[in-house]
């Protein structure tokens, strides 16, 4: 288990997302592909309609990291009020409003101030938006507050059960001032510039010799972090009651003040949803590595100024059970490794609470084709290249492997597009087959993406598909043959389609594609007796009359009966998913014996399921198996009725294939399962997390020996 393992060997690809990139991502996108595009979310629940949630986000930068933050959050429900430190960069402002624009419940406070660690200002901030939220029409009743480096540890249905269970009461870290931070509430402190001008750090808190007069209203002074979540009436209390406001005007010269304010206020009598002197309940707000922290003194990311910032590998503490009533962590960083917040989100959803549960509904979408079209349209090949196929360098070992893939597809080209970017390197060849009666849309939106791609093309030897007939087979010869001709020397081809999606990264693929030695790896049994007449007799296509796609057609059994194979080729049977050889590709593309059984399958049912297993046997053929090998089939992890290890399906089954669903990557990814490069079927309207969990758990899975 990759996540919850101790595996040294799991590190991510590191990036920084540009606010450019953010920018560049929503400018010119109108508001309802933006919010079904990136905003997506469930129907909310009666139990999360009555449990409203006004959210405070304040940043100073990271434009990338608040966006993702606020996807993750989102429900339409809530409010969301985002302060912008006043003296931020006018790109990162800008790349903030491109997408707040598209969404109502979510807006900047006009209330800018230039925020500097360690000063009034950060609480200032926090406050200006509170008297936002408390002015709005949203009847919420909790308020959490979050910075940019944030990330929920729950989705909203998760943090508003945790919320019930506060039973009315603040959940705010509040502990008596420890004896080495005493001197920051017991002096003045001054705000001094200190010339470096780098974001907040321009500036410094210096202590002067004058001692604080004690504090107003007999208020204990009490401290803790200011990532809190309060009830409407503390807010209301913070906001307007003369108790917090003679206290907000005493901290005012003190360091650190946001750390002492809500943590004091909660234990003065009175306050409202505060604790009492005995109580100190569980403080649930954040799971994150603090330097005095013992539960958590590990750190796999890099510790700045005495906070973890997290690695893929401190998921491992982050979702520990003693963490698990936690509903967020920090510290995301500026410069983060690839998915690390995509696995927090997918830990519990694949490990935890779906593989127990009889029944899981989760939000699914289809990408239509207009979709894809839009997501490009205008943008300059620079930045698709950059925010969509970004890829980590090729090893010298991905260098000497390269990869020829075929993929063949009749629509879903959001789904094309999000496994093209899951197996895209820049040392491999990519042809796409893109069916010929396939409507002109889904082709535009193909070739949007594809023209940026100098190694990526679709071929020009376009056919009808019709399923069980010769032309999926002859679809997937066309792009072989464009493949190898190109000046590419690839050593193994893969044919794929639309629904599929790897299991590994390319390093891990390479891997697996190694420890073949020089075989192909085509699946090849002898052809069961209830499909023999698949091949025994001459099959005809008809149409149906439907017009439905492929379904318009049919094959029909003439019942006379098929001459032998030639060159005494035996009739084996497979899944057309392989990884072949150059060698075995030259042999289909251009020796007689493929070339002759190639004529002689073209009038069978279902020829692409017996042209490669039957070659894969026959003496001679390069990369093939002798009669008495059975190596593993390595191409696919799927459901298939006949498959005795695979028959649960939590997702759909179709034509005896299960779509997959979610819960369905727990078996995926079982040990049995371990030397499979892909899976499939990814259903073309599917849940949320489905794609997003496979992106994330792929990257940096090494493959087993």
């Amino acid at each position: 288990d990759l996540i919850l393992s101790n595996d040294t060997r799991l590190i991510g690809q590191k990036r920084y997302i540009e606010e450019t990139d953010t920018y560049e991502k929503y400018r010119g996108q109108d508001c309802q592909y933006v919010n079904q595009a990136y905003f997506h979310h469930p129907h909310p629940t009666a139990e999360e309609m009555d449990m409203r949630i006004a959210f405070v986000i304040v940043a100073y930068k990271g434009a990338g990291l608040l966006e993702r933050l606020l996807r993750a959050i989102y429900m339409p429900q809530n409010i969301y009020c985002l302060h912008l430190d006043k003296k931020s960069p006018e790109i990162f402002k800008r790349a903030v409003h491109s997408f707040v624009r598209c969404l109502p419940n979510v807006f900047v406070t006009k209330k800018l101030v230039d925020v500097v660690w360690g000063h009034i200002s950060v609480l200032e901030a926090e406050l200006n938006c509170m008297e936002e939220l408390l002015d709005s029409s949203v009847p919420w009743k909790y308020l959490i507050t979050l910075v940019a480096q944030d990330f929920p540890l729950y989705d909203n249905k998760g943090i508003v059960q945790g919320l019930k269970q506060l039973n009315g009461l603040n959940n705010i870290q509040s502990y008596t001032m420890p004896s080495w931070f005493g001197k920051r509430a017991d002096y003045v402190w001054t705000l001094k510039k200190t010339g470096k001008g780098v974001e907040h750090y321009g500036y410094t808190m210096e202590r002067t010799n004058r001692k604080k007069p004690p504090t107003p209203h007999n208020i204990t002074i009490m401290k803790g972090w200011n990532h809190i979540a309060a009830t409407r009436k503390f807010v209301e209390f913070a906001l307007h009651d003369k108790v917090a406001t003679d206290f907000y005007e005493w901290l005012a010269d003190i360091k650190i003040p946001d750390e002492v304010f809500f943590s004091s206020l909660q234990r003065h009598p009175g306050t409202p949803g505060g604790y009492s002197d005995n109580e100190n309940p569980e403080w649930i707000m954040r799971a994150f590595g603090w330097e005095n922290n013992g539960n958590n003194h590990q750190c796999f990311g890099q510790r700045i100024r005495e906070n973890c910032w997290l690695s893929i590998k401190d998921l491992r503490w982050v979702l520990d059970k003693r963490n698990i009533k936690k509903l967020f962590t920090q510290k995301i960083p500026f410069v983060f490794e690839e998915n690390l917040m995509n696995k927090t989100e997918c830990n519990h959803l694949i490990y935890d609470e779906f593989l127990h549960e009889t029944t899981v509904s989760e939000p699914k979408r289809r990408i239509n084709e207009t979709e894809v079209v839009r997501k490009y349209h205008g943008k300059n090949c620079q930045y698709v290249a950059h925010t969509y196929f970004n890829h980590p360098k090729p090893t010298k070992q991905e260098m000497d492997m390269r990869i020829a893939y075929v993929i063949v597809a009749y629509k879903g080209a959001g789904l094309i597009e999000r496994l093209l970017r899951a197996i895209y390197m820049p040392q491999n060849i990519y042809c796409l087959h893109l069916d010929k009666k396939s409507p002109e849309i889904f082709k535009r939106a193909i070739r949007s993406f594809v023209l940026c791609l100098p190694n990526v093309f679709v071929t020009k030897k376009l056919v009808d598909i019709i399923w069980g007939h010769i032309s999926i087979l002859r679809a997937e010869l066309n792009c072989m043959e464009d493949l190898f001709n190109s000046d590419v020397p690839w050593k193994y081809l893969i044919t794929l389609v639309a629904q599929d999606f790897p299991l590994y990264d390319n390093k891990g693929i390479v891997q697996g594609l190694k420890q073949l030695n020089g075989l192909n790896n085509i699946e090849s049994y002898v052809m069961p007796e209830h499909f023999a007449y698949r091949a025994d007799y001459i099959w005809e296509l008809h149409s149906t009359g439907e017009g439905v796609e492929h379904l318009g057609y049919r094959m029909d059994c003439t019942w006379r009966a098929k001459p032998p194979p030639p060159h005494n080729i035996k009739i084996m049977k497979g899944w057309n998913h392989i990884a072949a050889t150059r060698k075995f590709v030259d042999f289909v593309l251009h020796d007689k014996v493929a070339s002759d059984f190639y004529k002689w399958v073209s009038d069978i049912f279902i020829p692409d399921e017996v042209f490669f297993s039957s070659l894969q046997r026959h003496p001679g053929t390069p990369g093939g198996y002798h009669d008495k090998e059975e190596p593993e089939w390595i191409m696919r992890a799927f459901g298939w009725v006949a498959n005795g290890n695979n028959r649960v399906c939590y997702g759909q089954w179709v034509r005896e294939n299960c779509w997959l669903s979610t819960r369905d990557l727990g078996w995926i990814f079982a040990n049995k399962n371990k030397h499979k490069l892909f899976t499939q079927k990814i259903p073309f309207l599917f849940e949320e997390n489905l794609v997003e969990c496979l992106v994330a758990i792929v990257q940096g899975r090494t493959y087993p020996t």
